[in-house]
């Protein structure tokens, strides 16, 4: 893997303030109250300077006591000589100089202490709520050295036409996303006039590039908001990573976009592999079925993890597309494998002719009690699936495995088709049966060779009768299907190894009749 070397920071819209004449404009005046950081306090029981270590300098005037607080350093300020703040770069200074602050914090004035040093290594947020704010601060924190952590504080930040992350490597950690009841609450990053993505990690540098995935890095605790506005193009997504590794992202959500509301792009033959991503809920994107938009879609990811991601809709239909709320995929060069979903949930979506919640094109990925919480087909719609197992186009070898609950259909007039739909070879299902009143918890399709169905229990109010439609027309496949009805074999195997055959029927009760009909079924030679 190589890095390219970053042309620029920011956004190729939106310049740094020093290159513009004007940020995007602010939100409303509540939006920023919203944001204003209250002044903190570091506790500090700092030492006067000696006589000695002021030197031969006639000094200045000097604190007379030492406050048991220190506060934060603020602009129009009058500082006596030894007196001990907090810089904006979170930094424990003492003033070298009686004097009063000017408008930005001049380090001339102040060194920094020798007692107490850095009261934080993180870059915290000072700036304003604008897209030359952010900036500044990603500025700030990269200064201090790779991997360093740029928290923003509650507050909306307008970020205008989206931010670029390229060429950074600071980690971007918020105050947490806690909108409640369409309040927007914590930390917001939205853009109004949105042309790309929200926040864009193409060209960010992953830690310890030369070594390999030998450091690991955090973003998380923010919400992502989009400018709410249709995208035919699917380009408006909410966060998008290209080329990300030994990264975890955590309890962010994602709102508003006209593309995708999180989505991994694909350099191919390098893309987004060996990270984590947990405790993430994407909404429904605007007009996702109309365009067809995915909230999450993955093109070649391998090796990533995935936990209680969520998928929510608040919409009554027309709330996914044909293609799928996830949609993982490949490319004409690479196919996307060994990722695990683990605990991950959708509520509430409704599903369209020929579509499905889960499109998946991948090998030895695993899905692990995956839960759908009232999700249904649209009125009317035919065709559908809650997953399907598809092929890629390359390298299709399969080896994925579907473990927890398998939905079914239980006959009412919008309950999804089948649950787990497969068109692809050498796969496994396990787990509980869902109800079903039409064999449609798993249908094996035309072709499928060597995969495994073991259901055993089934929720207490499953309908009877088989649990899956094998279509495939082949002997390879082994169904176990150890339900309320007892266990059955449902796959086409033959004892002993031996290609299955009919169960002989009209066989004489003479020695000879038996003997043909054991041989018949494998059980004995002749």
């Amino acid at each position: 893997m190589s890095a390219k070397e970053p042309v620029g920071k920011g956004h190729a819209g939106l310049v740094r303030s020093k290159h513009r004449a004007s940020d995007p404009p602010m939100l409303g005046r509540k939006s920023v109250l919203m944001g204003m950081l209250t002044s903190g306090f570091v506790i500090a029981n700092a030492a006067q300077p000696s006589a000695t270590a002021a030197g031969t300098v006639k000094p200045g005037a000097i604190a007379a006591t030492t406050p048991t607080y220190l506060t934060k350093w603020a602009p129009s300020q009058a500082y006596v000589r030894g007196q001990q703040v907090v810089s904006p770069n979170n930094d424990v200074v003492s003033a070298n100089v009686a004097h009063t602050s000017g408008s930005t914090f001049n380090a001339a004035n102040w060194s920094v202490s020798s007692t107490y040093g850095r009261a934080d290594s993180r870059t915290i947020h000072t700036g304003p709520l604008t897209h030359a704010g952010v900036i500044a601060t990603l500025d700030a924190a990269e200064a201090k050295g790779s991997g360093t952590i740029a928290f923003f504080p509650a507050g909306i930040y307008n970020v205008g036409n989206g931010l670029s992350l390229s060429g950074y490597s600071c980690q971007i950690q918020g105050a947490g996303s806690a909108g409640v009841s369409g309040t927007l609450s914590g930390t917001v990053f939205y853009a109004p006039t949105q042309t790309g993505p929200v926040l864009d990690f193409t060209g960010w540098i992953p830690p310890s590039l030369a070594g390999m995935f030998t450091g690991k890095v955090s973003h998380g605790g923010f919400m992502v908001m989009g400018s709410g506005a249709a995208d035919t193009t699917k380009v408006r997504s909410g966060v998008r990573l290209t080329v990300m590794s030994s990264a975890t992202f955590h309890d962010i959500s994602v709102n508003n976009t006209g593309g995708p509301a999180w989505e991994h792009m694909s350099s191919p033959g390098n893309a987004v592999y060996l990270c984590d991503f947990e405790r993430i809920v994407l909404s429904t994107p605007v007009s996702a079925k109309a365009n067809d938009v995915p909230y999450m879609v993955m093109n070649e990811s391998n090796g990533n993890n995935f936990r209680g991601i969520g998928f929510h809709s608040v919409l009554t239909s027309a709330d996914v597309g044909v293609s799928g709320a996830l949609v993982f995929t490949g490319n004409a060069s690479y196919t996307g494998y060994a990722n695990k979903f683990d605990g991950c949930w959708m509520e509430n979506l409704h599903v369209p002719t020929n579509g499905c919640l889960i499109s998946h094109v991948g090998n030895y990925n695993t899905f692990d009690a995956f839960m759908f919480h009232d999700c249904r087909k649209e009125t009317g719609a035919t065709g559908t699936a809650v997953v399907r197992f598809l092929p890629p186009t390359v390298d299709n070898y399969g080896g994925n495995i579907w473990r927890g609950t398998v939905p079914g259909n239980g006959g009412g007039a919008t309950d999804i088709d089948y649950g787990i739909d497969i068109s692809q070879s050498y796969n496994r299902v396990e787990g509980i049966r869902g109800y079903t009143t039409t064999a449609s918890n798993v249908r094996l399709n035309s072709g499928i060779n060597g995969t495994f169905v073991l259901l055993g229990g089934s929720q207490s109010v499953s309908g009877g009768g088989n649990s899956v439609t094998d279509s495939s027309g082949t002997t390879t496949n082994v169904i176990v299907d150890a339900t309320r009805d007892g266990l059955q074999f449902l796959g086409r195997v033959g004892f002993y190894g031996t290609t299955p055959v009919a169960r002989p029927t009209g066989v004489a009760i003479t020695a000879a009749g038996i003997h043909a009909a054991l041989v018949t079924l494998g059980l004995i030679t002749a």
